[in-house]
């Protein structure tokens, strides 16, 4: 069912990327899964908005045994549509064969606090709702001033403090947490970018983290648990990065490095 949700998605992309789909289709249905993926991710590369994609992508890869991509993808699928059910249900499935099944990191409580009305909200609803009372406001003040409307400033006001939260969870859903999974079988962490250090402590494979900032071939993490350090970015698939769900095409790009090699 969600396959055929994606193939109605994608109907006007380019004839290459139709051809990649249905050959994607077409491998999973045979259980060459890494055939399958391969050709999901040059589809998800052309489609980075499609949540399906991403979960037919998630399920190839957990089929090929890659599990931290797998996790990667279904937590790229439920940032596009946190709806798509499927892919939580997935993505429990596949933590469940990881060896800790880690938490996610959490946004600041600041966020959770004010936005957590907005969490099953796709990212464009949010901004809809957002520019519909701007434009809402926008119509009370200039019917204002050319009649009499009760309790005008009232609703002004509510209109307002409607406006900044709406907009304030439009801002948070487009910048979410930095996210990254662990891909390998063990990743250490140390506490300099340096790997004679002793290191600070192990993530293993589907292990998700926030990428705080990167320095050349190294990123700096922390886990929902507060644990923080330093780790080799090819070690790690970035959620937000469409070209790098399959491994060696890339690095997250989180906040440029700003401060000391140590965390």
């Amino acid at each position: 069912m969600t396959h055929l949700v994606a193939a109605v998605l994608i109907t006007l992309a380019s004839p290459a990327v139709l051809e990649d789909f249905a050959a994607g289709k077409t491998a999973y249905r045979e259980g060459n899964h890494a055939l399958a993926a391969e050709k999901f991710a040059a589809v998800a590369e052309a489609e980075p908005g499609n949540a399906a994609v991403f979960y037919n992508l998630g399920n190839a890869l957990f089929q090929a045994g890659e599990l931290g991509e797998a996790v990667a993808c279904y937590e790229r699928a439920l940032r596009l549509d946190p709806a798509l059910e499927a892919a939580r249900v997935n993505l429990e499935k596949v933590l469940e064969r990881t060896q800790r099944n880690l938490a996610r990191p959490l946004p600041a409580d600041w966020r959770q606090a004010l936005f957590f009305w907005a969490d099953g909200l796709r990212p464009g609803i949010a901004a809809g709702l957002a520019l519909f009372f701007w434009w809402g406001l926008l119509t009370l003040l200039t019917a204002a001033q050319i009649r009499r409307i009760p309790y005008w400033k009232t609703a002004a006001a509510a209109g307002c403090a409607l406006l900044a939260l709406t907009a304030g969870a439009a801002w948070s859903k487009a910048n979410p947490v930095p996210l990254a999974v662990a891909v390998d079988t063990e990743v250490p962490v140390y506490f300099s970018r340096s790997t004679e250090d002793t290191p600070r402590f192990m993530l293993y494979e589907g292990d998700r983290v926030a990428v705080e900032r990167t320095a050349q071939d190294w990123a700096l993490v922390s886990t929902v648990g507060g644990e923080r350090g330093w780790l080799a970015r090819a070690a790690i698939v970035p959620v937000d990065a469409p070209a790098s769900f399959l491994r060696g095409d890339g690095a997250p790009a989180p906040p440029p490095d700003t401060g000391e090699a140590r965390p």
